[in-house]
């Protein structure tokens, strides 16, 4: 019963960054402001930030919005690794998915795992943003 229930967390916490990504990719182009969704894969947690802009620079800062707030993965639950175009795979420190206000995001592939080794992944596509969750782990479009 136990691996039902992690397995149970491993699926509902793919599903809700499945969500957090659709929420932002509408965010971005609603509010006409680049949005991030960082990883931080040492801590397994995530966090939206969005960009910023004064008279003498632009960053990015932590969102305020109740939906943005950071989230931290369930016990047993980890970051496995993510992959983007521009860094490639990591499965270590820091790494984010950029939101356009054009409508268009980073591809990533995030790789989620649990205690069991079972893998579910979400995948972004770069012109949707509708992110979608597979089963297993999904490299690109060719499983392992």
């Amino acid at each position: 019963r136990f691996g039902d229930i992690t397995g149970t967390r491993l699926n509902a916490s793919a599903r809700h960054l499945a969500a957090m990504v659709r929420y932002l990719s509408g965010e971005a182009a609603l509010r006409n402001r680049p949005y991030r969704l960082n990883y931080d894969l040492d801590k397994q947690v995530y966090w939206v930030t969005s960009l910023v802009s004064t008279q003498d620079s632009a960053e990015f800062k932590i969102d305020a919005s109740p939906l943005s707030r950071p989230v931290q993965l369930p016990p047993a639950i980890t970051f496995a690794d993510v992959q983007t175009p521009g860094i490639g795979r990591v499965s270590t420190g820091q790494v984010a998915t950029y939101f356009h206000p054009q409508g268009y995001t980073d591809p990533t592939i995030i790789h989620l795992r649990d205690q069991h080794s079972r893998a579910v992944t979400v995948l972004i596509p770069s012109l949707t943003g509708e992110a979608q969750v597979y089963e297993g782990y999904v490299d690109g479009f060719v499983r392992r």
